[in-house]
């Protein structure tokens, strides 16, 4: 249709029930839908009940994003930041983020979560991977750093591991593994490293039940 530079463009009426396409639904191919496209100052673009003044903003605090995709691929070559923003908010915590695989159903098994670092080229290293609690201001602690395995409703809890695999090729090392806890400053105290075995079951043959220690 024609451009206009003023005033509102309204699709759909109040009460709308029907169908709103936008792009040629028949054999014909669309080369492109843009919206608020171009290089001019943008205000924002709302999606939903989003009502944020800047950028795209799909749905409001407690509105859910669903994405059909098998697959959410960012654009190539360029940095990428998934974050909850800020709190501006005095005496207000920040937003909690979670990223959670699928419950399984019946015999199903629950689904599983990755964080690979991208794997290197011909002659680069491969990228690295940092889990790291908050940073500390004035007061209080840094942010813990908790790796449990899952808590079994009934039955054996699931193995964990940390390992430098092995060097692959002739001449090649396995990489390091450093356990450590933090130098104290001051009068502060030192943190503690404690390696402990499981604890025997109290219906069993102690010595035979306990979980052993093995350093090699």
């Amino acid at each position: 249709g024609a451009a206009t530079t003023s005033g509102t463009i309204i699709i759909g009426g109040t009460g709308q029930t029907g169908l709103i396409s936008i792009g040629d639904t028949g054999s014909s191919i669309v080369t492109e839908i843009s919206i608020g496209g171009g290089n001019g100052v943008k205000t924002a673009i709302n999606i939903g009940d989003g009502t944020r003044a800047n950028g795209i903003n799909i749905g409001g605090t407690l509105s859910t994003l669903t994405i059909g995709a098998t697959t959410t691929s960012f654009t190539k070559e360029v940095n990428h930041i998934l974050n909850v923003v800020t709190s501006t908010t005095a005496d207000t915590g920040g937003g909690n983020l979670t990223i959670s695989a699928a419950t399984g159903v019946g015999t199903g098994n629950g689904g599983a979560l990755a964080l690979n670092g991208g794997a290197a080229g011909a002659t680069g290293a491969g990228g690295a991977v940092t889990i790291t609690g908050g940073a500390q201001t004035l007061t209080g602690a840094s942010g813990a750093v908790t790796i449990l395995s899952g808590t079994p409703t009934n039955g054996a809890s699931g193995a964990m591991r940390f390992e430098s695999v092995a060097g692959v090729g002739g001449n090649n090392g396995s990489g390091n593994v450093d356990i450590k806890t933090g130098a104290a400053i001051g009068t502060g105290t030192a943190g503690i490293l404690a390696i402990t075995a499981g604890n025997a079951s109290s219906t069993a043959n102690a010595d035979a039940d306990a979980g052993q220690l093995v350093l090699t």
